[in-house]
């Protein structure tokens, strides 16, 4: 008898993933500036964003800077305080550069979904209206229709939420009260549940 048996990805974490990149990779929803994301989405990036930039401040204020402290740069040579600087430069740009593309990619896409053009963005730079656009953009409900930018992200999803399982009974088919001893209204002697009536 062979005992093997084979792993298969958390059902729990790809349900997760699934409800949050919906149709997309999950470098699509981070790196795209094309195609639509519900607010769930919108939010979980943000979230994402918000939690990267924590960690990295943690991490800069407990383990980097307190060494960079220790060392007296001004007593290395030239030649080894231009690469450090150069290299010290590139890592803050390029972090910096890649937080501001996925928040734009992000909010563009959420735009797309409210069906206006991912230039509104730039709404986001004036200063008292960037609070509205993030709660236009963040609580206002997307076209429930296809648009220029794409189909609804939602009308992608199946619609297994409705669906009654055998682990989990609808509750419309469990009869309540006066009902629940008459066994003719019972789902299992066929009297059909509470949707039939």
């Amino acid at each position: 008898m062979n005992n093997e048996t084979t792993q298969t990805p958390n059902p729990g974490t790809l349900a997760l993933l699934s409800n949050i990149c919906l149709s997309m990779t999950v470098r699509q929803v981070l790196f795209s500036f094309k195609g639509r994301i519900p607010r769930r989405t919108f939010w979980a990036v943000f979230g994402f964003l918000i939690a990267l930039c924590l960690i990295v401040a943690i991490v800069l204020n407990f383990a980097i800077f307190p060494v960079m402290d220790k060392i007296d740069f001004d007593r290395l040579p030239l030649l080894v305080q231009i690469p450090i600087g150069i290299i010290d430069w590139l890592v803050v740009i390029s972090a910096y550069g890649l937080f501001i593309w996925v928040a734009l990619a992000n909010n563009v896409k959420r735009w797309h979904d409210l069906g206006y053009s991912g230039w509104m963005v730039l709404l986001g730079l004036i200063p008292f209206v960037g609070i509205i656009v993030i709660i236009f953009t963040g609580f206002f409900l997307g076209q429930k229709t296809p648009n220029e930018y794409g189909p609804d992200p939602l009308a992608m999803l199946p619609n297994t939420a409705l669906e009654p399982t055998a682990a989990a009974p609808s509750v419309l088919d469990v009869p309540s009260g006066p009902q629940a001893s008459d066994s003719s209204t019972s789902p299992s002697s066929g009297g059909g549940s509470a949707l039939d009536r």
